[in-house]
């Protein structure tokens, strides 16, 4: 065991770089006038930290500032020119970045730290945004998962600058910050702006003209797009007038290919220059989609866009705005480029409108003014600061990976019900445990619902992360003295994840997750709950697949235990009597209107993109055709009256016991052929298992097995009965949809489940095998006529049960 840790420990949990981070955090005091700079992760050198670096070093010295660098020579090559005193560079996570990171007073960044980056109680965070979005940003672009670091960063920061009300707004929405960030948010002038607007040409009298593409990383092909690139380059410059110099800007994976001697005419970009000050030279702009647009229009001077594959490149890109409605002129060709760039253009440049939107208070002392600003609170007339919380509670819930089961059904039901706009709700859950498929998911939701992708792990050092692994493989915790470290670990994970947004509860909505759990019970500055949607001891007993010990702490400690029946908060009482007064019973929502609306979906369009697991298809190359016939006598005899249909949904799962009804059905198939057994099930650990039985069942020929479905419902009110055979459940929420859609019920007595049935609204059965055998043979041998199920005020009451969690 002990090897298997140590193993595990070295490959999977030692980041030697984060540990140094740590030990620093916590052993060494904050140096008050320390300034920590850094931009797009120590790759470059330029933009807005740049000129924050060039005035705090010449008018602020009394600030120590250290600049992170993956190269430093950056640096050097700059400060030769520029005379940057009073700056220290470090190498990016290296062990000197570390101790600055977890020691500086003021921490300013153009974009985000990696994910072990922890702001320590009085460290300033703040983030100056590094550009104007002309693409789709965060969450609102097609791998919405992506907003992980970005948010977490963002929910660290004290503040967040930005150069627009433009921006602004977009990185609130992108980045699920509305309603529930507690920071300022600043917006001022551009600092590397300001170098635009410095007086006079140092270059020679030529007209300067500056090419800056957009790289397209993995667009469409790289050697067409390379190729294309040298050709339009060579057509360019041998057009060019005599009084023009063209200076290209390209990515540095474009530069491999290029042979600068082959281009004699043409001036590569010099790195010794800043890009911004470059910039204040340029006569004429040429660039395709890049924000730089948004910068350059404060010089008045020419903007070329080059935009030969718009449409294909917008195909793949999501735009806030269309470039067609700039102020700027615009080129599809390589030769209506050359021709605008040779020619004077017929009118003058009015970008008044345009900068009035994107570059509203940018000006020459402007850098100064957001310096003053950051590192003496000193505001001006150029600087507006504001807040976006709206002053509700603000409720975080673990939600899983949204699987397709029982507990998000009753999620989304329960957001179908209650009041969203009342509270501020954010969903949580683990970035790599959302699958693609499942991720639909997240715009059923109300639109106030925001979401919060979570990475990382938790961080520590060498002694606490070998204990968390040992924890995490065996509870080896038992000493209060190691539980105070795990506490101490945990609590430590809310500020890495959460920082100081103001959290009034944080809830496990799946009720499970280990970890999770061990957040719940550390100390949290915030009121804490954790849902139980079934039995958790009778879970335990079943399948051990999670901690009981660390669930009995939760129990034992958060402010909320929720029970979504009556009969699993008794069991809790019968357990922990000391905490009844912490239980908070929220029955299931069943929201039956909007069941019965799904249900009157065309059935045959529900089973298109629905896998068929069984009757197995051999032959690979046939298995479309082979599954639209196997469909298509589904509903063939789902048409026919003369056929009993009995349909099960639910996960390959021990304790949804299928292989009970399927012996059930094979008992009852021999004198009653004219029978059929649907199941429908999305996932599970016993799927191989479920249908090694059906392929040696007598009734094979009778059942029919469905992968996942996005609408059920449709099949279930086709079906004559549903069966639930479960060996417990905490409510069985698909019984009740089946009643909602008037299918008829053969159930399992589970009390969870039954305490609201009679036997007028369903066939209750003993939960045996035999039992379950002699409801289906009831229902043969004599179709009840069962009285519809009164749903009346079921949803009402839920609403007021989870009203009272709060209260």
């Amino acid at each position: 065991m002990i090897k298997k840790v140590a193993r595990a420990f070295k490959q999977n949990i030692l980041d030697r770089e984060a540990i140094h981070y740590i030990n620093y955090s916590e052993k060494l005091p904050i140096e008050e006038n320390l300034v920590f700079v850094e931009s797009t992760q120590g790759s470059e050198f330029t933009g807005h930290i740049f000129a924050i670096v060039q005035e705090l070093s010449n008018n602020h010295q009394n600030l120590r500032v250290v600049l992170s660098l993956r190269e430093p020579s950056k640096f050097e090559k700059l400060n030769e020119k520029y005379q940057l005193p009073n700056v220290t560079v470090v190498k990016f996570r290296s062990k000197q970045y570390m101790r600055y990171l977890a020691t500086a007073k003021y921490i300013v960044n153009d974009t985000t730290f990696w994910d072990f980056f922890n702001k320590r109680p009085g460290q300033q965070y703040y983030i100056i945004w590094h550009g104007t979005p002309l693409k789709k940003m965060g969450n609102e672009t097609d791998s919405p998962l992506d907003v992980s670091n970005v948010q977490r960063n963002f929910y660290q920061a004290d503040r967040l600058y930005f150069s627009n009300d433009y921006t602004k707004e977009i990185m609130i929405r992108a980045y699920g910050l509305t309603n529930i960030y507690g920071g300022q948010l600043v917006v001022g002038p551009s600092p590397r702006n300001s170098l635009l607007f410095a007086a006079g040409k140092q270059s020679n009298d030529k007209e300067l003209i500056f090419y800056m593409p957009t790289w397209r990383g993995t667009l469409g092909n790289q050697t067409d797009e390379l190729d294309k690139m040298v050709s339009d380059l060579e057509y360019l410059s041998a057009h060019l007038r005599a009084n023009q110099e063209l200076v290209v800007k390209f990515h540095p994976f474009q530069m491999q290919f290029i042979k600068e001697e082959d281009f004699p005419n043409i001036t590569f970009y010099d790195k010794t220059w800043e890009l911004y000050d470059f910039l204040s030279q340029v006569d004429i702009l040429i660039t395709d989609y890049s924000s730089i647009m948004f910068d350059f229009a404060n010089t008045q001077k020419r903007i070329l866009l080059y935009t030969y594959d718009k449409e294909e490149y917008f195909s793949t890109r999501g735009v806030y705005r269309q470039v067609d409605e700039f102020p700027f002129e615009e080129a599809s060709t390589i030769e209506e480029l050359t021709n605008l760039v040779i020619n004077q253009p017929l009118s003058a440049n009015d970008y008044s409108e345009f900068l009035a939107e994107f570059c509203p208070v940018d000006q020459a002392n402007g850098t100064k003014q957001i310096v003053q600003h950051m590192f003496e609170d000193k505001s001006s007339d150029s600087i507006t600061v504001s807040s976006c919380h709206n002053g509700k509670e603000t409720v975080f819930l673990m939600v899983g990976g949204l699987w397709d089961n029982g507990i998000t059904t009753a999620l989304l039901n329960m957001f179908d019900n209650i009041d969203a706009d009342k509270r501020n709700y954010v969903l949580y859950f683990y970035k790599n445990l959302m699958k693609a498929e499942h991720l639909p998911k997240l715009s059923l939701f109300p639109e106030s619902v925001q979401y919060y992708p979570i990475s990382g792990i938790p961080q520590g050092n060498t002694r606490e992360k070998m204990l968390r692994l040992l924890y995490l493989k065996k509870e080896d915790v038992d000493k209060p003295k190691k539980q105070q470290v795990m506490k101490k670990i945990y609590h430590r994970e809310y500020r890495r994840l959460f920082g100081d947004l103001p959290i009034d509860w944080m809830i496990s909505y799946t009720g499970f997750e280990r970890e999770i759990a061990q957040l719940l019970i550390s100390d949290l500055p915030c009121k804490t709950g954790s849902f139980m949607h079934t039995d958790m001891y009778e879970e335990y007993k079943l399948k051990q697949s999670f901690s009981m010990k660390i669930m009995t702490d939760v129990y034992q400690t958060v402010d909320a235990i929720i029970p979504v029946n009556r009969q699993i908060g008794e069991e809790v009482v019968k357990r922990l009597p000391e905490r009844a007064n912490a239980i908070k019973v929220v029955n299931n929502f069943l929201n039956v209107k909007k069941i019965r609306e799904l249900a009157l979906a065309n059935l045959s369009e529900t089973l298109v993109e629905v896998s068929v697991d069984y009757p197995l298809v051999q032959m690979e190359e046939e298995q479309q055709l082979s599954e639209e016939r196997i469909k298509a006598k589904l509903l063939d005899d789902l048409a026919n009256p003369e056929l009993t249909h009995f349909i099960h949904i639910g996960r390959y799962a021990k304790e949804k016991s299928q292989d009970r009804l399927i012996r059930a059905f094979e008992e009852n198939y021999q004198q009653n052929p004219m029978t059929r057994l649907i199941l429908v099930a999305p996932h599970g650990p016993l799927k191989e298992a479920i249908m090694t039985q059906v392929e040696a069942s007598p009734a094979k020929d009778a059942i029919t097995i469905l992968g996942r479905m996005d609408n059920p419902y449709p099949l279930l009110k086709a079906a004559d009965c549903f069966v639930l055979t479960s060996l417990y459940e905490g409510l069985g929420l698909v019984l009740y949809e089946a009643l909602a859609l008037e299918t008829d019920v053969i159930t399992v007595d589970i009390p969870a489940t039954v305490e609201r049935l009679t036997e007028q609204n369903a066939i209750i059965v003993p939960n045996t095998q035999e039992g379950i055998n002699a409801g289906v043979t009831q229902y043969l041998n004599a179709r009840p006529d069962f009285e519809p199920f009164n749903f009346d005020g079921s949803d009402e009451q839920s609403k007021r049960e989870w009203e009272n969690v709060f209260e």
